[in-house]
């Protein structure tokens, strides 16, 4: 001790205390960092599960979509479901 109380010089008081504010200051600042970490991927998480859910959404539509035209069908887009054809031609 009296090797580094010499090596420091009179203010080694100040290079102590110094130092324990700068190791405090890491642990925080990786604390911090780990939270902030957790918090962005369990966003990330959240969106890719709304895509996932999205995702099948788009492909029942698209099946049901080719199922009526398959049909001979007219899809209605309002209401989601598959129609006859008009009887009139479109005329």
């Amino acid at each position: 001790m009296r090797f580094l109380v010499s090596l420091l010089g009179p203010q080694w008081k100040f290079w102590l205390i110094l130092a324990a504010v700068a190791a405090v200051g890491a642990i925080g600042f990786r604390a911090y960092q780990s939270v902030y970490d957790k918090g962005a991927q369990d966003t990330i998480n959240e969106i890719e599960d709304l895509n996932d859910e999205l995702e099948g959404n788009a492909i029942d539509a698209r099946d049901a979509l080719r199922r009526c035209r398959d049909l001979g069908g007219v899809y209605d887009f309002a209401t989601g479901k598959c129609g006859q054809p008009d009887a009139s031609g479109g005329d």
